[in-house]
């Protein structure tokens, strides 16, 4: 199995980026993960960040293979423990998927067409967090959740 994250946003800072590779290395012996970062063009009207939300959803699509587990982040999502993430892609595993996908949408969100194709809705928290942000704590909770899964004692 192997996990993809798709992400829509802007370059992220050299900080965060660091620490997402240190954990990916971690990893490595786990599982395969791909990033792609999708470019957002950024707006302001509320009609136009809708459409934005769309073709931002359109091409997130386009990078998610149709036999793939699509799980979207979406603050409406469900919440999780560490312990109950690990326990959730730990049954995935035991699926035999090819692939997990998962997807973070621009500062606005994702877009409805991406909703209704997720196989699962994941939220962090009902807090705010700074968007360039969120692929770092996902790529975190993924070690985390394979440390539980492995019975390493990261997590504690």
């Amino acid at each position: 199995m192997k996990i993809h994250i798709v992400s829509v946003g802007k370059k992220r800072p050299e900080e965060y980026i660091t620490l997402e590779n240190e954990y990916l290395k971690r990893l490595s012996p786990y599982i395969k993960i791909d990033f792609t970062l999708i470019k957002s063009s950024g707006s302001s009207s509320k009609s136009t960040v809708l459409k934005q939300k769309e073709k931002e959803g359109d091409d997130i699509l386009k990078r998610v293979s149709p036999e793939a587990f699509l799980c979207a982040l979406d603050p409406g999502g469900k919440q999780m423990s560490s312990e109950e993430f690990a326990a959730f892609l730990e049954k995935l595993q035991m699926r035999n998927l090819k692939q997990i996908v998962f997807v973070i949408g621009g500062a606005s969100g994702l877009g409805t067409n991406v909703l209704k194709k997720a196989d699962f809705l994941l939220s962090f928290s009902k807090m705010t967090f700074p968007h360039d942000m969120v692929p770092l704590i996902l790529i975190e909770q993924l070690y985390r959740a394979f440390s539980i899964i492995k019975g390493k004692n990261y997590h504690k």
